[in-house]
């Protein structure tokens, strides 16, 4: 799988690729998943077999103040206030579900998941959601 994705924008994105924790989406090496495809944390819970949440990633979340060059990271942040990186972010999302994550185009229901308050007018999470439904 890829490593970089080249977004309509021109931008070249570092992506998640396999393997990664079939409960958390984090990269674990390739010399752990062969015994098994979860990283050491979910590897130790009783409920990695179910788990309540799974998590899917298109690429890392970087902190700011480590990474502050970071395209996807500064993206996500300014989607809390900015609606204009939107489209650019559904890119990413869509990308995930076809080559990376191709279960999910079998879902049924997507349901935002916000933290947080939130006063009703702006809800990012759930513009995404309604993006990729």
């Amino acid at each position: 799988m890829e490593k970089i994705f080249k977004r309509s924008d021109g931008k070249e994105l570092e992506i998640l690729y396999p393997p990664y924790c079939e409960v958390c989406g984090n990269p674990i090496p390739d010399s752990f998943a062969r015994s098994h495809p979860y990283c050491g944390a979910c590897n130790r819970t009783s409920d990695k077999y179910d788990p309540p949440v799974r998590v899917r990633a298109f690429g890392k979340y970087l902190y700011q103040t480590e990474f502050p060059d970071d395209i996807l990271s500064n993206e996500i942040r300014s989607l809390k206030t900015e609606p204009a990186v939107l489209p650019r972010l559904q890119e990413c999302m869509y990308h995930a579900m076809k080559h990376q994550y191709p279960e999910l185009q079998d879902l049924d229901v997507v349901v935002p998941v916000m933290r947080g308050s939130n006063d009703g007018r702006y809800n990012p999470s759930a513009l995404l959601a309604e993006g990729i439904a």
